[in-house]
């Protein structure tokens, strides 16, 4: 995120922002080689575009109250979880929004009871979509691209070496500053007694 540490840099800039009225959310940021890949793939193929690579937990929202009530109740209701492994899976596309996306191999059933429980209080939304925790690779694509691009995903995600899965330790109360572009509000700590190896 431009000048903090979010999921952009900012340089995507159509003309309306989808997260105007739906600002803030939470994300477990993906780090190390796997996070870098994700990271330069999906420039590669959304050029301009430069999300952090993360997995969405609670997507975007408005919330209740203010940011420091929001985020001082985000930190209590995570010293209730424990940190836990996400392995990633095949390149998949969600129906409709043509959406492409890394799936979840592992750590799906721990990302859903976790969205249960913070998706209340300050945080509580009527999603437009079933929870399905996923790695966006490309999003809003032109139509008469989505195939080329989807080969290019599945090709790259095929070939590449390195690990495939990831720790999840921190979670990341995020807020839209622009599109696509996201501010780091805090990062609360999981239990690393429940981290499994």
């Amino acid at each position: 995120m431009e000048s903090s540490s979010g999921p952009s840099a900012g340089q995507c800039s159509p003309i309306v922002n989808p997260y105007e009225l739906k600002p803030y959310g939470g994300v477990a940021y993906i780090e190390g080689e796997l996070g870098e890949f994700l990271l330069r793939l999906r420039g590669e193929v959304v050029p301009g575009c430069a999300l952090r690579s993360h997995v969405s937990i609670l997507p975007p929202r408005p919330i209740r109250g203010s940011e420091d009530e929001a985020a001082e109740w985000l930190t209590q209701q995570a010293s209730k979880l424990s940190a836990f492994q996400v392995r990633l899976g095949k390149i998949e596309v969600f129906p409709g929004s043509r959406v492409i996306y890394v799936a979840l191999d592992a750590g799906g059933t721990e990302m859903g009871a976790m969205h249960e429980l913070l998706n209340l209080g300050p945080f509580q939304f009527e999603e437009e979509y079933r929870f399905h925790p996923h790695v966006t690779l490309a999003q809003r694509i032109a139509p008469e691209s989505h195939a080329a691009i989807l080969e290019r995903c599945e090709e790259a995600w095929a070939a590449y070496q390195g690990p495939r899965s990831f720790a999840v330790e921190t979670l990341t109360f995020v807020k839209n500053i622009s599109f696509d572009c996201w501010r780091n509000l805090r990062d609360v700590s999981l239990e690393m007694a429940g981290t499994r190896r």
